[in-house]
């Protein structure tokens, strides 16, 4: 049995997933001869305030991790960050990295990339924008940026146009929502930068970086560890700190850089990250087996 393991952000409809572990113990112990193969997309929540229900939920979260863990005949993960995290809960466990391909692999980059326009993708756009504002302010007052794209799925967008707005009041805002792998908006394909709330080390699991990558777009994320090979800050994406906004400013006003980083990130896209190469992963991982 083959399954995907989103734990955080489950708990809102249908509480922690213990009932998992129990089923697939009973499972496993009817035949010693069955395997789970267990693929780890999220782990545990991190980082979240004490007052936010989900914190209180993150111990029994780990536990659900670790029993699951080791019913596993092999774990994957997508990131070298997760693979170090779960082998401190189960350090015999056999844990593999497959990298998660972008849906958007066949894109090709525009040749009218302008890497003075940004997009900002997802439900977690007002994120992004706080994340990123004091580097936001500085690309404003350098004329670094000329326009902000707001995409990805439609929604109450008031609260980011406002908060945009205070911070670089005078750079245009546009939208392109709801659209299909085979109809991206050209204001977006032409977009050259992409900011993301997501961080570096686990930046090889997020779908809106490999979006952009496939676009050819230098994605923008906030530092915090090695993503692992073959990502490398400054080689196929930027790293942003937010106590230091001015150590991007460097990459941001040479345009000839951000279309190497851009070429590259394209690049890994359409080989290491492909479907294709993921899908040899898996086989040489199922065939494993016993």
């Amino acid at each position: 049995v083959l399954i995907q393991f989103v734990g955080y952000g489950y708990d809102k409809k249908h509480g922690i997933a213990q009932f998992l572990a129990d089923g697939i113990d009973i499972w496993k112990k009817k035949d010693p001869r069955r395997h789970l193969v267990l693929m780890f997309h999220e782990l545990w929540v991190t980082e979240i305030p004490f007052w936010r229900r989900t914190y209180w939920l993150k111990s029994s979260q780990q536990q659900v991790v670790s029993r699951l863990l080791k019913l596993s005949t092999i774990a994957v993960t997508s990131n070298e960050h997760y693979r170090s995290m779960l082998a401190q809960v189960n350090s015999s466990a056999k844990i593999q990295v497959i990298p998660i391909g972008s849906n958007f692999s066949g894109a090709q980059p525009s040749s009218q990339r302008d890497w003075r326009s940004v997009s900002m993708f997802g439900l977690s756009r007002l994120d992004t924008i706080k994340m990123h504002s004091k580097l936001l302010k500085l690309m404003s007052e350098q004329r670094l940026i000329d326009k902000i794209v707001l995409a990805g799925a439609s929604r109450d967008d008031s609260m980011d146009k406002i908060l945009l707005k205070k911070i670089c009041p005078d750079t245009p805002l546009f939208t392109a929502y709801n659209f299909d792998s085979g109809a991206i908006p050209e204001l977006l394909q032409n977009c050259g930068l992409a900011m993301m709330n997501a961080k570096s080390e686990v930046i090889a699991k997020s779908g809106r970086f490999h979006f952009a990558s496939s676009l050819g777009q230098v994605a923008i994320a906030t530092r915090s560890g090695s993503p692992g090979a073959p990502l490398a800050s400054g080689q196929s994406f930027l790293e942003y700190d937010p106590d230091d906004p001015n150590s991007l400013l460097r990459h941001l006003s040479d345009p000839f850089e951000l279309e190497k980083i851009g070429n590259q990130a394209h690049v890994l896209e359409s080989t290491y990250f492909s479907w294709q190469e993921i899908a040899k992963e898996w086989s040489k991982l199922l065939n494993s087996l016993p």
